[in-house]
Formats: structure tokens, C-alpha cells, sequence
């Protein structure tokens, strides 16, 4: 609670400085338009069987080439940290 008994949300610990703050959340944002793309009604463009790709299904294909951009992610965030001396 705050001085006048306001409550808040604290996404970042004080100390965290500005340039982590903006880099996590840039992160944060990409992590969360990934996750829109495999929820409805984002995903209904993509809910189909045709075209066949790599041999799956539309819909299979969509999924797993989320999975794989959200696995590149968190791999550049991770060298992120630990170029910068992580926490």
C-alpha cells in the first residue's frame, strides 16, 4: 500500500534500471503478441487443413513456427543477461 492507501502494481523492483526495464519490456510485448497469434480469434486465420506445409497442416505449421520463434527469443534474451552480467 502507498501513503494513502492506494494500492499499486510493481512490474519492475526499484532497482532495475531504465535500459533492462525497456529490453523486458520489449520482451514481454513480443512474448505476448506470440501468445495472441495461437489463441482465437487471432488464430482462426490459421485454423485451416490447406495448404499442406513441410507435410503438416496449415494449423500444425502456424503452431510450431510460434514455437519456434518464441524459443529464439528466449534464447536472445538469455545471451541478453548473460552478456550484461544477469541478476
Amino acid at each position: 500500500m502507498t501513503e494513502n492507501g492506494m494500492g499499486y502494481i510493481s512490474v519492475f523492483q526499484r532497482e532495475t534500471p531504465p535500459n533492462k526495464r525497456k529490453i523486458y519490456t520489449v520482451f514481454g510485448l513480443f512474448f505476448f503478441v506470440c501468445f495472441l497469434a495461437e489463441i482465437l480469434p487471432m488464430f482462426s486465420f490459421a485454423n485451416k487443413v490447406e495448404p499442406i506445409t513441410l507435410g503438416m497442416p496449415f494449423e500444425m505449421f502456424w503452431l510450431t513456427l510460434l514455437i519456434a520463434i518464441q524459443f529464439l527469443g528466449l534464447v536472445a534474451l538469455y545471451c541478453w543477461e548473460y552478456r550484461s552480467g544477469g541478476e
